[in-house]
This record gives C-alpha cells, sequence and structure tokens, in this order.
C-alpha cells in the first residue's frame, strides 16, 4: 500500500510539474523579442523531469524549422540540441530535477551580449515555482554549467 502512495504522489507530482514547465515555455515564447530566422532557436525551447537520475518526462514545442542553422560550421537542428541536452548533456541531481531550456547554443549570446528575452522569463517564473515547493532549489545552467 505505501509503495503505491508513493508512486501516486509522484505521478501527481511529475504531472503537475509538466504542466507547469508547458505553462511557463508558452508565456516565454508569447514574450521573447529575437526575430526567428529559421525557427530552430523555437525548436529548441522543452523540459525534462528527471527522477533520481533518470529522465522521466519531456516536452518539446511544434517543430518549425526547416533547415538547420550553421553553427560553429556545423548544421543544428533545434529538436535535435533539446533532445541532446535533455538526453545526453544535462547532469540530473539526486531526487527530482525539473529543467527548462532553450537549447540552442547561441540562444545565450542573443539574450546576454544583444538584450533580446529568450529565456530570463522562464527562469523568473521557473523560480517562483521552486519557491511555492517546500524543500526545492533554483539554479541557472550557463553553457552546459550549473
Amino acid at each position: 500500500m505505501a509503495k503505491k502512495v508513493k508512486t501516486d504522489s509522484l505521478n501527481k507530482l511529475i504531472k503537475f510539474l509538466s504542466e507547469e514547465a508547458d505553462k511557463i515555455i508558452a508565456e516565454e515564447l508569447n514574450r521573447v523579442t529575437y526575430k526567428n530566422d529559421t525557427d530552430n532557436l523555437h525548436d529548441s525551447y522543452g523540459w525534462g523531469i528527471y527522477v533520481n537520475g533518470k529522465l522521466s518526462k519531456s516536452g518539446y514545442q511544434t517543430k518549425y524549422a526547416l533547415a538547420p542553422r550553421i553553427w560553429e560550421r556545423e548544421p543544428l537542428y533545434g529538436r535535435d540540441a533539446i533532445t541532446d541536452f535533455l538526453e545526453r548533456k544535462y547532469k540530473p541531481h539526486d531526487g527530482i530535477d525539473l529543467v527548462i531550456v532553450a537549447a540552442m547554443p547561441y540562444g545565450q549570446i542573443l539574450q546576454e551580449k544583444y538584450k533580446y528575452e529568450v529565456i530570463a522569463i522562464a527562469q523568473n517564473q521557473l523560480k517562483a515555482l521552486s519557491n511555492r515547493i517546500k524543500g526545492s532549489t533554483f539554479g541557472i545552467i550557463n553553457n552546459g554549467k550549473y
């Protein structure tokens, strides 16, 4: 019985976090200030929920890009960038992690150097969500570093 209660509680938490992540990304995409040239930055937005180090659930944007963005002389699609980040690059903590990311490498440059809105609103909303959940912490990932 205790295992079923724990599983049910975990499933409810994962459902809640996934719904919140979808809302956060939708709000971010409604307020971005950069211009989409190839739609790859748009396609690179996503989220992942990790439970004890394993990706339990993830979500992505509708795929729009028809051609890759050339980055460091290599073709890169946004969907590939977010998938690679969530499945291979992100190093989850023990317990439960919710990560929300725009995974194209130039997103951070647009945000920091050129002052476009790329992911800051999502960061603020994720921090507010963390403040609502007892015992949770919040952090920002820059260039794959925490």
